[in-house]
């Protein structure tokens, strides 16, 4: 993604590309990525040439500039022009066929939701500050209450930083590729404030809970006709990939339904997947150790190998693979066993 636009609308500029680079995509801007010294036509032309898309920063000053136009006349002749209006300025008549994105008189929730709508893309940025207008909208809204709320814990209440705030906000969308943002940052957050890992644990698994129920109550019982989404496996991933670290608790997803999650070579260790559902989820060489299986369902986990389950805990309703030998200080398989 190449981000067209001119030195007056640089701090726009700067946004737009964290927006974009959090939703996965690479965005490339003059002020970060043009190496001082280098021929900037020559570089320009690269960019514009090997974009997918060049974002063009509408403005008075973007079409009063000569090398914006040579840049937006040059994707729309690569069809490659996606534009972004960042105030209500008139675009030439060539341009008026080509569809645009207003940023102008929206709050930055808003703003990123219609850009990563746009772009079709998920959301892990080079933070620069938003400068349009400052959001109104009260915290938290009733819409992400379950999200950070696990049990009597209210995560909340251990939250410091405003990015966090606003992750867990964006969590309540009910845009996916606005809620794959939000786990990419909440997973940047807890790399730069370790004290914040164990809340965002709690969140993410709040979050894979809450999205698997509901697809699991969206199907019939068959199993084989539910997959989770890209946004639940994303957060599967990001709570896999927490380092261990003295005083913080796992990954707390009782009861989820993570059928076909892809699970190989994360940290799974000391999570609670008691009554679980892992059905068709990938296992290889997860780290199961003192993981909590009571009740799970993983007779058709795939990949679980018997030092993984030996490492793990059960019960008598522990379902395992045929393959997998049920360790011999897990109580015996009784799925009849009564309540």
């Amino acid at each position: 993604m190449f981000v067209s636009y001119t030195a007056a609308d640089e701090p726009w500029a700067t946004w737009v590309a964290t927006v974009l680079e959090s939703a996965g995509l690479t965005a490339r801007i003059q002020v970060w990525d043009s190496p001082p010294g280098t021929n900037f036509v020559e570089w320009m032309n690269n960019q514009l040439a090997g974009a997918r898309w060049t974002v063009a920063l509408y403005s008075e000053a973007y079409f009063a500039s000569k090398w914006c136009t040579a840049e937006w006349t040059a994707s729309l002749a690569r069809q490659t022009l996606l534009p972004i209006r960042l105030e209500p300025v008139e675009p030439p008549a060539v341009l008026q066929m080509v569809t645009w994105v207003d940023l102008f008189d929206i709050d930055e929730s808003r703003a990123k939701e219609k850009i990563l709508y746009a772009v079709g893309a998920q959301v892990m940025p080079r933070l620069a500050k938003f400068p349009g207008k400052a959001t109104d909208q009260a915290w938290p809204p009733s819409t992400t209450d379950a999200i950070i709320t696990n049990g009597s814990t209210n995560f909340y209440s251990a939250v410091s930083e405003p990015d966090l705030t606003d992750a867990i906000k964006l969590l309540g969308s009910d845009m996916r590729p606005v809620r794959l943002g939000a786990i990419r940052l909440l997973a940047r957050i807890a790399d730069t404030y370790p004290d914040e890992q164990e809340a965002i644990i709690g969140i993410l698994s709040s979050f894979v809970c809450e999205q698997t129920e509901t697809i699991r109550s969206q199907h019939k019982i068959g199993h084989t006709e539910m997959e989770i989404g890209v946004d639940v496996q994303a957060a599967l991933t990001a709570l896999g990939q927490f380092p261990d670290q003295p005083g913080v608790s796992r990954a707390d997803l009782r009861n989820s339904y993570i059928f076909g999650a892809n699970l190989c070579r994360l940290n799974f260790s000391h999570a609670d997947l008691s009554g679980a559902d892992l059905t068709h989820t990938q296992l290889h060489n997860t780290d199961l150790t003192a993981t909590r299986f009571a009740g799970a369902n993983l007779s058709k986990a795939i990949d679980l190998d018997d030092d993984q389950i030996s490492a793990a805990s059960g019960d008598y309703k522990t379902q395992l693979p045929k393959h997998v030998t049920r360790p011999g200080f897990w109580p015996p398989y009784q799925p009849n066993f009564p309540f």
